[in-house]
């Protein structure tokens, strides 16, 4: 299995990386971020981000100290108290979103006091979604004492863990002494067998697809120019609908995915206008969509989000895959064929002084016992 190695700014250009899918892809999108700074391509985003190399395994980890406005990405802070006050607005009774938003800003209080986010992430690619290799017991010890000794005085996350496409790591790291805490209610869809999904709101999907005016087109009729109309329907989806805590692509971003296609990116034109984008990848059987945006002005009877719903269950069909499609539209997703499951931010902290301990616990207890339910019973 051989030695944990780490690589950082410094000497990242020293990296033997693995003649392998998964090592050419890490290369490609990790080099950009750690050469010339996540900022750069990710502007909510304030972390250092190094590689962790174990024989042929290529982990990206993000290493925080405070940085309290950070995207959920990379804050424990930003993700259950900044984004939950947030997500309360789906919740129909005011009395219940009064309390729970008193509760969520006391433990915010607590959270900061004890410096949550003193964290190393662990496979952290700055998604909404991390999409794992195929991690052994052994793996994973080896990583979680290294980082303990390397940071001694930092919690280590495990982000983006649910049960049906990470069971085994998640059993690893329960064995390990590791603690579960609900993060968000995803919705997977399985299209491992190719077969597509025969519901009718899909089929009616597709009969859209087939008449729409809208022109699916791939990366390759995508040009610089443009970029910048990308990256403003991504932005009108994903931080001016939803949440300005989502992590903030920048123009520099989507030029690197398109050149070096870590991600394979669909838009929607009509004439010379680009509507709807969507990029996503794979990994080890599973297909997530961290880039989807799509023009909110233009009138429901287009049905952008439509197309590019089914567009994306398509890809994934045709790839058979386990399509994890995220969190949001739980309705939508439903009608389609998607089940919802929790996922989890799995965090090790045996090493840490009592009181920093503290507000990991009262985050479990917190998010499980009163988050999940809530989740479940409103299908956030």
């Amino acid at each position: 299995m051989g030695k944990v190695e780490l690589y950082n700014k410094q000497n990242i250009e020293c990296l033997v990386w693995p003649d392998t899918e998964d090592g050419k892809y890490a290369q490609k999108y990790l080099v950009p971020l750690i050469r010339d700074g996540v900022k750069l391509y990710i502007q909510n985003v304030d972390t250092e981000m190094m590689v962790l190399k174990i024989g042929e395994y290529i982990l990206p980890i993000t290493l925080n100290y405070a940085e309290y406005e950070n995207s959920y990405v990379c804050s424990p802070y930003t993700h259950y108290v900044s984004y939950a006050v947030e997500e309360l607005r789906e919740l129909k009774r005011p009395g219940l979103k009064k309390i729970l938003s008193g509760i969520i800003r006391v433990i915010g209080v607590i959270l900061k006091k004890m410096r949550v986010n003193q964290v190393v992430h662990v496979n952290n690619w700055l998604l909404s979604t991390n999409l794992y290799p195929d991690l052994t017991e052994e793996v994973i010890n080896e990583i979680i004492l290294f980082i303990r000794e390397r940071f001694p005085e930092h919690a280590i996350v495990f982000r983006s863990l649910n049960e049906v496409t990470n069971e085994s790591i998640l059993q690893f790291l329960k064995n390990l002494g590791a603690h579960f805490i609900a993060s968000r209610q995803v919705y997977g869809l399985n299209l491992e067998e190719g077969k597509l999904p025969l519901l009718y709101d899909f089929k009616k999907d597709m009969k859209l697809l087939a008449s729409s005016s809208y022109e699916v087109i791939g990366a390759d009729r995508l040009s610089a120019s443009d970029i910048p109309r990308m990256i403003q329907l991504y932005k009108m989806l994903y931080l001016d609908k939803y949440s300005e805590h989502n992590p903030c692509f920048t123009e520099a971003f989507v030029e690197c995915a398109i050149r070096t296609e870590i991600l394979t990116l669909f838009g929607l034109r009509k004439g010379n206008r680009i509507d709807g984008i969507m990029g996503f990848f794979k990994r080890n059987g599973v297909m997530t969509t961290p880039f989807v945006g799509y023009d909110v002005t233009q009138p429901k009877k287009a049905g952008l989000y439509r197309l590019l719903s089914t567009k994306i269950i398509l890809e994934a069909s045709a790839r058979r895959v386990y399509l994890n499609n995220s969190s949001g539209a739980a309705q939508f997703k439903r009608n389609r064929g998607s089940t919802g499951h929790i996922e989890y931010s799995v965090v090790y902290y045996k090493h840490l002084a009592w009181w920093r301990k503290f507000p990991w616990l009262v985050l479990a207890t917190v998010i499980n016992k009163i988050g999940i339910p809530l989740m479940k019973t409103y299908r956030l």
